[in-house]
């Protein structure tokens, strides 16, 4: 499943910080929150989810798709270990 264009919430400060260093992403704050998050991280580079589990060193079961942002963007929450 390519993630391009999908926001990414319940990250821990490692994995964030890991993700708009080394991946093409950006923060993105939410007008109303999403599970109690104001925010997440947008991935704007097309990832699978099985390369998105590698660069977190998460299973790929971590990673469930919870929302759709404007029902247009999948919001997917991590969920970390």
């Amino acid at each position: 499943m390519d993630l391009k264009n999908h926001i990414l919430i319940n990250l821990s400060e490692k994995s964030q910080g890991y993700l708009l260093s080394n991946i093409c992403c950006a923060w993105y704050d939410f007008s109303e929150p999403v599970e109690r998050n104001v925010g997440g991280i947008l991935i704007r580079e097309s990832l699978t989810v099985s390369e998105l589990s590698e660069h977190l060193n998460l299973p790929m079961d971590k990673i469930k798709l919870i929302d759709r942002h404007n029902c247009a963007i999948p919001i997917y929450s991590i969920g970390e270990l």
